[in-house]
């Protein structure tokens, strides 16, 4: 019988019967010099056998009679019941499962692959890691099982990925201290006496402790444990991280900075965004009214932010040699590890030593234009619709503003009630 005398039986596409080969459903052929065949009674013998179907061909075969193939239907699989988030793919013949919670909205997450299908162990045992189901029964509840669970969950899977990379790198060492130690033991003392240690190190104490907070509140509800030893750990002060910059400053930055590094600091600053969101920006964002559009990697809103008229200038200066409205010497759209590369190196010049020693960075000329803003009257809602932050960050870069102004308005009406001395 030939390919095509086999898939006429079974009814299927000869490519099914190549396909059904590979697979072990059926007989692999013998070769007859160039051709290949397989033998009547051998293929449905095993027909027969494995899928159940019983032939009368040979009985109703005479030697001058063609013979006339039985039909046989293709095995229908059962079907599948599949857990709450889970989506079935069938590609080139192989099945493969997704978790894929809220698919089809916009509040949809990551697609992550699930390994094997629902009747494997390891299927239900990822499933549940990522369900938020926890550990499952018998597997000890460790911060390693902890932290490997919620790395995998589909709030951390809606996290900015920088806000992914920085957590699950600073997760990752916690675990390495950590990790065999039961997740519902851990303390508030345990906490602050992990924050000192890496203070010493100077390996992000802050930051780290945040990480865990995140973490521990996600595994509450969970049931991982109670509360979140976190809760009530004291930052170490670091005074100023992201001082404002002073005028004289931003001006020894005109004078002795490369124009690409200049240029890059001015739209930082006279739109208060984000690095990354500022190497982002695109000639196509600014509208006709003057007004550019804004989308911010970290949070995911967009703003549409007025140019102030000093940008103006400086965009009227920059050469449109990309669609990017920032690149580099080679007129090449910034990296952003190029562009930290070239600001480090560009801060190491001998005439912009006052830079470096201020301990200013780059981040300060966000934190200099709500500043300005506030100096300018500005509420913190006015503010906020500029940096796109929460309302108790704008409180937080302009504190020192308002105590100023507090301060200067206080002195006013002291000297207007006058009196003596």
């Amino acid at each position: 019988m030939t390919t095509r005398d086999v898939a006429s039986l079974l009814r299927c596409a000869p490519s099914t019967v190549l396909k059904y080969v590979s697979e072990g459903k059926l007989p692999r052929p013998v070769r007859v010099g160039r051709l290949t065949r397989w033998r009547r009674d051998n293929l449905l013998a095993f027909l027969e056998a494995r899928w159940g179907v019983v032939s009368d061909v040979r009985e109703r075969q005479t030697p001058r009679a063609k013979l006339e193939p039985t039909v046989v239907s293709r095995p229908r699989k059962p079907k599948l019941e599949l857990p709450a988030y889970v989506n079935h793919v069938r590609a080139r013949g192989k099945d493969y499962f997704y978790y894929h919670p809220r698919r089809g909205t916009d509040g949809a997450s990551r697609a992550l692959r699930l390994p094997g299908t629902p009747q494997d162990p390891e299927f239900w045992k990822e499933y549940r890691r990522l369900h938020g189901e926890g550990a499952p029964a018998g597997q000890a509840r460790t911060i390693g099982a902890l932290i490997e669970a919620y790395l995998k969950s589909p709030e951390f899977e809606r996290l900015a990925p920088k806000t992914r990379e920085a957590y699950s790198s600073r997760l990752t060492k916690v675990g390495k201290v950590w990790g065999e130690c039961l997740a519902a033991e851990i303390r508030s003392a345990d906490v602050l006496k992990l924050r000192d240690d890496l203070a010493v190190d100077q390996s992000a104490p802050n930051e780290t402790v945040a990480s865990l907070s995140a973490m521990f509140s996600w595994s509450i509800p969970r049931e991982w444990r109670d509360t979140n030893p976190c809760k009530g750990v004291p930052r170490i002060a670091k005074g100023d991280a992201f001082a404002p910059w002073p005028d004289d400053k931003i001006e020894l930055l005109k004078a002795h900075a490369p124009q690409p590094i200049y240029w890059a600091a001015m739209v930082a600053l006279y739109t208060g965004q984000r690095r990354g969101d500022v190497l982002r920006m695109m000639w196509s964002d600014i509208d006709q009214q003057g007004l550019i559009l804004v989308r911010q990697g970290k949070t995911g809103k967009r703003l549409w932010l007025p140019l102030h008229s000093r940008l103006r200038e400086i965009l009227a200066e920059i050469p449109r040699n990309s669609t990017h409205i920032l690149t580099s010497g080679r007129g090449r759209p910034w990296k952003e590890f190029g562009f930290s590369t070239a600001w480090q190196r560009t801060l190491g010049q001998q005439d912009l030593a006052a830079i470096r020693e201020a301990g200013l960075v780059f981040h300060g000329l966000r934190k200099s234009a709500a500043v300005k803003l506030a100096e300018a009257g500005c509420t913190d809602a006015e503010i906020a619709a500029i940096t796109g932050q929460t309302r108790q960050m704008v409180e937080h870069y302009t504190k020192g503003v308002d105590q100023k102004r507090l301060a200067v308005e206080a002195m006013r009406k002291w000297e207007s009630r006058g009196g003596s001395e």
